[in-house]
């Protein structure tokens, strides 16, 4: 710019060069224009240096002073303070204007507009002496530069002050200063935003920031490492309407339930990277108007997540919450959120139960879910599968999660970038089923069978066999299993096959609730092990069961109910027990037996039931010799006509004859024992009907 300008004495009404590249020094000559009163306009033209002290001879300006958007260095004039009629505003802006801000800048006390000092490299205190800038009605911006010392009190003067402030200040030390709640004429924002604080002079949000009602867009104080709890009269600011944003301290203590009464609040809720605890307002669901960004995320919030978070029925941008200790469920009525398009975070919280069904209303999400890192159990929802906008990332890994991934929601992946689901969860596996090396793979959701024969398998048997409901057999003989047998395994109601625990070390009594194994269409085996106790009647039920081995325990007694297997073919076999009771009339029922009907071995009493002579299909092994039987010997036993071999009375007490209708089992060819009885008169001449017989015949 030519030196020459400065020649123009007679200008009065303004003076500008704007968006332009000079590339050069403002002349120290333009301060001859001391007749200039309207404006000095020298902004956006790339002027570089020194702001010329001359300058400050301009008395007259009453109107904008105006070097922003430059490239001047250097420290600002303390002689700009000489132009004491200016105004309206004064913008040295967007410069690289360095050192202190000059003292004398606080003599500017006419001006009514805005001062603005920000984006530059100023540094040291801020005077004191811009507190008597009390007209200024519209911005004070000093943000973005490199100040220390503590905030001035006198701020608090700014009395007219309507647009806003904005303060972006490094390495301030103590307290934002109380006063700054007397500025109740700003109307749009106040923004204050520390880079560092040093050390120990971090300080208290003061509570008169509350007496800000009029602030109707923007609350920014982030950054600045203020500490405790956060004020609960911030909840007066009710025109509030795009910006609550704490972010970045270090507030603790709870969070003020009368947050909830910023019911105008749109967008831009910060409050994340503090270490505020305690539970969530149940209040925050009055923020009905919420449509992006709700951020508590990284505190350390803790109880429940309150049922009115689904009262937010307007957000579409994140839902953020990651990175807490929030516990208990996830309530249902979150799924009530059906705007929500950006991202729901529950990330890294202590959640428990399951993922609530109505998650899967979500059908706008597109970017996150993200629950992963929590304590997440059961199934996942197949309604998930309804999240087909979702592209980004989907979290659920690290948590309880169990059996398999419903297809609906497997079909998701492909389209997803981040798919996080299996690592550290259980699907795949039977929820509720705890790894037991014992037991490789036997909680897997495909499996139809539990077969561990013989493999040596030492300790109790777990009471979690008894989730897997959907297995058809079960087979752990020949191990040495000990303890009680698990009431549990009543709840393997899908059993059909084999039933078999036989050649281990179980005690105690046999559970009732075997009972409920009304599926059942094989064999039941518990024999030999150290069971004991009476037979659980409820066995009864067990109609389609076609095997029962029973024998070598120390059971007491045998129910009638057992003679409503109406199925039992194969064995029915109690021997070397310690039954007392009768023989049950009912085992007559058990017409279909043809192999193995087996009591022997056993202290029993009473008389052998007649009614087994219905067992008219009988071939083989009719055992009751050593049961301590009495009485005569029914002669419906000669209907067993199919008999042929192994028909054993033997050491027993009974007496009277040897029935004559014995003569008729003319089939049997092995074993046909009676010896050791109390019989009477003559041996009947129809056994010379067992014209089969070719091995043991003991009479």
């Amino acid at each position: 710019m030519p030196t020459e300008l400065g020649q123009l004495s007679k200008l009065t009404y303004g003076f500008g060069a704007s968006s332009n590249q000079f590339s050069s020094a403002l002349p120290s000559e333009l301060g001859n224009l001391d007749q200039l009163s309207y404006g000095l306009w020298q902004i956006e033209s790339g002027f570089t240096s020194t702001v010329p002290s001359e300058i400050g001879r301009l008395v007259n300006m009453n109107s904008n002073f105006w070097l922003y958007s430059n490239q001047f260095t250097g420290a600002l004039p303390s002689e700009l303070g000489n132009i004491v009629s200016m105004a309206m505003s004064f913008s040295v802006n967007n410069n690289a204007f360095s050192k202190a801000i000059p003292t004398q800048v606080g003599r500017l006390v006419s001006i009514e507009s805005g001062v603005r000092l920000d984006q530059n490299i100023f540094s040291q205190a801020i005077p004191t002496q811009l507190g008597n800038m009390v007209d200024i009605t519209s911005a004070l911006y000093l943000k973005d530069n490199s100040f220390t010392s503590s905030m001035p009190t006198e701020f608090g003067r700014f009395s007219k002050l309507e647009s806003g402030i904005s303060w972006t200040l490094t390495s301030i030390t103590g307290n934002l200063p109380s006063q700054l709640g007397m500025l109740t004429c700003v109307t749009e924002s106040f923004n204050v935003h520390t880079s560092y604080v040093k050390g120990e002079n971090s300080s208290t949000l003061p509570t008169e920031i509350g007496q800000l009602t009029g602030i109707a867009s923007r609350l920014q104080i982030y950054g600045r490492h203020l500490t405790g709890p956060i004020p609960s009269e911030l909840g007066r600011l009710t025109a509030l309407g795009t910006y609550f944003s704490l972010y970045g301290n270090s507030f603790s203590g709870t969070l003020p339930s009368e947050l909830g009464n910023l019911a105008t609040m749109s967008s831009y809720f910060y409050l994340y990277g503090n270490t505020i605890n305690g539970p969530l307002p149940s209040e925050l669901g009055q923020l009905s108007l919420m449509y992006k960004y709700l951020y508590l995320f990284s505190n350390n919030l803790s109880g429940t997540l309150p049922t009115e978070i689904g009262n937010l029925v307007s957000m579409v941008s994140q839902l953020n919450l990651g990175y807490n200790s929030l516990s208990g469920v996830i309530p249902t009525e979150l799924g009530d959120v059906v705007t929500l398009k950006a991202g729901l975070k529950l990330e890294n919280n202590k959640l428990s139960g399951s993922i609530p069904t109505e998650l899967g209303k979500f059908t706008k999400l597109a970017k996150y879910l993200k629950l992963q890192s929590n304590s997440l159990s059961s199934t996942l929802p197949s309604e998930l599968g309804n999240l087909a906008s979702l592209s980004t990332f989907f979290g659920v890994n690290s948590n309880q999660l169990c059996s398999d991934v419903p297809t609906e929601l497997a079909a998701l992946s492909s389209s997803v970038t981040d798919w996080l689901l299996t690592t550290e969860n259980s699907l795949g596996t039977v929820c509720g089923w705890i790894e037991d090396s014992r037991f490789p793979a036997a909680g897997s959701t495909t499996a139809t069978a539990v077969d561990y024969y013989g493999d040596n398998i030492y300790g109790t048997l777990p009471t979690q066999f008894g989730l897997l409901t959907d297995i058809t057999s079960f087979r752990v003989y020949s191990n040495y299993l000990s303890g009680p047998i698990p009431t549990e395994l009543g709840n393997l109601v899908e059993s059909e096959e084999d039933f078999w625990m036989s050649r281990n070390e179980f005690t105690g009594q046999l559970p009732t609730q075997l009972g409920k194994l009304v599926a059942m269409s094989s064999s039941i085996s518990v024999r030999d092990n150290d069971l004991s106790g009476t037979l659980p009647s409820q066995l009864g039920r067990l109609q389609l069961a076609t095997g029962l081995y029973l024998y070598g325990n120390k059971f007491t007694a045998v129910p009638t109910e057992l003679g409503y297997m109406s199925e039992m073919q194969s064995e029915f076999s109690l021997y070397s027990n310690l039954l007392s009771s009768t023989v049950p009339t009912q085992l007559g029922n058990l017409v279909k037996m043809t192999y193995s009907l087996r009591l022997n071995g056993n202290p029993m009493s009473g008389s052998v039931p007649s009614e087994l002579g219905q067992l008219t299909d009988f071939g083989s092994i009719f055992r009751l010799d050593a049961t301590s039987v009495s009485g005569s010997m029914p002669t419906q036993l000669g209907q067993l006509v199919r008999m042929s071999s192994n028909f054993n009375l033997r050491s027993n007490s009974l007496s009277s004859v040897i029935p004559t209708e014995l003569g008729q089992l003319s089939q049997i060819s092995y074993g046909f024992n009676l010896r050791s009885n109390s019989f009477s008169g003559a041996l009947p001449s129809q056994l010379g009907q067992l014209v089969q017989m070719g091995t043991y015949l003991n009479l």
